[in-house]
């Protein structure tokens, strides 16, 4: 394979300074900047060229597959959007802008507004904080869900550095909220644990640290199912309790919301989701590495129950469905 060679040039401090690029081939080439990614300011940044090259790669790639399946594509359009689909028509009929690898969606009790979260590039080996910036634009938003407008988009990472914990992720990965919505509970990439925000002040309320595996302890983040320290979280509708997938340690956790006492579950290799019953009486975490479900009592704080399912489980929801349906 050929050797690509691209060049760059830095003047200035990081928050005032700028920089050019170019590569060898003439076919790019342009200015850069640090405000360009935290201010809005000109230019293009690291970021956003690295966001475009693995957009490149997917649709090439993508293209490939689909020669390799007999169907040759006209054209393919790689980006970072979250699509509305009316699932009676099959039709994508709007979307929203998202930051790279758009993850999770949640709507709001009334319906009025989606919880939304973009977790970069989790498939590179760049994971120690020094190369945090190659992951990405990652955010949480609050998005209207009759306009699709963006209303609220927040740098966690950033807000938590400012908070006094610095080298934290901004990747917000699965998340639950308070009944009345005011707090939100996430994770983020490389974390054994999780944060409490309040999204009303827009202020952290807590980092809550839970154990780490004596086998997790040694595991390099290098090695993390894509960039997951932990990889599930739910709390129980009155509000109390929080179930925790504990993935790297292989455990799950029930979680006192406002003490954070908790106890951990063995539950088996890669615990990577979790989600409660309607009544709050269980949780049902997501073994991916022994290709069952875990139910587990929020009371005793124990597994009662182990189901059956099919390859790598990863992502539950809950819901009713008629009974002739499951017959």
């Amino acid at each position: 394979m050929a050797i690509r060679t691209a060049t760059a040039e830095w003047q200035g401090d990081l928050p005032s300074g700028s920089g050019t690029f170019s590569g060898e081939s003439a076919q790019i080439e342009g200015d850069y900047s640090f405000q360009r990614f935290d201010d809005g300011g000109g230019g293009t940044n690291p970021e956003e060229l690295i966001a475009a090259a693995h957009a490149g790669c997917f649709s090439m790639q993508f293209s490939a597959m689909l020669a390799a399946g007999g169907n040759t594509p006209e054209s393919i359009r790689t980006e970072a959007k979250v699509q509305v689909i009316n699932t009676r028509k099959g039709e994508i009929v709007d979307s929203f802008e998202s930051g790279d690898t758009p993850h999770e969606n949640n709507f709001s009790e009334n319906g009025k507004r989606i919880f939304h979260a973009s977790i970069g590039t989790v498939y590179t080996p760049l994971d120690q904080p020094a190369f945090d910036t190659t992951k990405g634009k990652r955010f949480f938003q609050i998005v209207d869900a009759r306009t699709m407008e963006v209303r609220r988009r927040l740098n966690m990472g950033k807000i938590l550095d400012e908070a006094g914990f610095p080298d934290m992720s901004a990747a917000v990965r699965p998340m639950t909220l308070s009944p009345n919505e005011r707090y939100l509970y996430f994770q983020v990439s490389f974390f054994h644990g999780y944060i409490e925000y309040d999204l009303r002040t827009d202020r952290v309320r807590r980092v809550v640290t839970l154990p780490q595996g004596e086998e997790a302890k040694d595991t390099p983040r290098e090695e993390y199912l894509l960039d997951s320290a932990h990889h599930g979280i739910a709390m129980n509708p009155q509000g109390t309790k929080l179930c925790v997938a504990g993935t790297m340690s292989d455990y799950a956790a029930v979680v006192n919301r406002r003490t954070t006492r908790y106890r951990t579950i063995p539950v088996g290799e890669k615990p990577y989701w979790s989600t409660t019953s309607e009544d709050g009486r269980f949780c049902f975490v997501s073994v991916s590495g022994e290709d069952r479900v875990s139910v587990i009592s929020m009371k005793k704080a124990k597994e009662v129950a182990s189901i059956p399912v099919g390859n790598h489980p990863q992502r539950m929801r809950t819901g009713h469905v008629r009974r002739a349906f499951v017959r």
